[in-house]
């Protein structure tokens, strides 16, 4: 790898390359999450990508996914990487809009 492991640097990396890194011990899910999240921070005025976070369960199933690897566990091959959800699929509890204001309401019971 030929990039620092800068916040700004991992949310440049490819998913596999960062799987790797989970993997081998030199990154902590916690650690991406966080980067990505302060990306999204950053850019959330100028993008307006993302409605609505979850970052405090979240950042619970980051700690989670990195107590695994410590025992060397692993939840499948993208271990330990953040996802956006779009809003078209049924997440428990997220805004499920599908970009129609008249569902600005609605909350689903069970994902998609």
């Amino acid at each position: 790898m030929s990039l620092p492991l800068s916040d700004e640097n991992l949310c440049f990396l490819s998913a596999t390359e960062q799987a790797r890194l989970i993997r081998q011990g030199q990154l902590r899910s916690r650690d991406l999450l966080e980067a990505f999240y302060a990306r999204s921070q950053d850019t959330r005025d100028s993008l307006n990508a993302v409605i609505q976070d979850d970052i405090g369960r979240a950042r619970s199933r980051a700690d989670e996914l990195d107590r695994l690897a410590a025992e060397q566990r692993f939840a499948g091959p993208l271990h330990g990487l953040p996802i956006t959800i779009k809003d078209t699929l049924s997440v428990i509890g997220m805004p499920t809009t599908a970009g129609n204001q008249g569902f600005a309401d609605y909350r689903p019971t069970q994902n998609a």
